[in-house]
């Protein structure tokens, strides 16, 4: 009786969090906001009043893994959400499975793992815009305001914040941080400079 009360609880908990992530990135279609970007096709030529911006982020995670619980890590359903002015996607990245580099406690992203690459290139009206970054299997959301000049091209680097190791309690190890823990925040970087909240 105590064991399925505490499996419940533990349940409820879990998709409490995922609700709260999912509430900020929403599709246009259930949204009603209006269309704010489009993917730039083989044309890269900018309309008046237009900008373009190139979305592109890099990260690791670890390899796919039976789980008791729904975890698309490692697999091609692991996805990055973007949301600008209230028009949200959901981008699948190219990935590669890496067996692990030479051992560096300094580098975050050393070992076995699956790497995955975003990038989309985007066309939308020059201005400020309020942009959300994503990753709803991580529980991560962050919020930042880009302003974006007409007719220029610029490009918003997005940076994973890997979380710390917890458990290691030696000198020079502690709050070493890694892919294996997970993301915990993302770094926006437009044009060169990151953007502070």
């Amino acid at each position: 009786m105590k064991w399925s009360a505490l499996i419940y609880l533990v349940s409820l908990a879990l998709l409490a969090g995922c609700a709260d992530t999912s509430a900020l990135v929403r599709p246009v279609s259930s949204s009603g906001f209006e269309k704010v970007f489009d993917v730039r096709g083989g044309e890269a030529r900018l309309k008046t009043g237009e900008a373009g911006l190139d979305v592109a982020a890099m990260l690791k995670t670890h390899k796919a893994r039976p789980s008791l619980f729904p975890d698309r890590h490692g697999t091609p359903e692991f996805r990055l959400q973007v949301s600008i002015d209230g028009q949200a996607d959901a981008w699948p990245g190219a990935l590669h499975e890496e067996r692990g580099r030479f051992l560096n406690l300094a580098d975050p992203e050393a070992g076995a793992g699956v790497r995955y690459r975003f990038f989309k290139p985007l066309r939308l009206k020059a201005g400020t815009h309020q942009m959300v970054v994503a990753l709803p299997d991580e529980g991560v959301s962050v919020k930042r305001s880009i302003t974006l000049e007409e007719g220029r091209l610029h490009t918003l680097v997005v940076e994973p914040v890997y979380s710390a190791k917890a458990e290691k309690r030696r000198p020079g190890l502690f709050g070493s941080a890694t892919f294996k823990e997970g993301v915990r925040s993302f770094r926006l970087i437009l044009d060169g400079k990151q953007l502070e909240s």
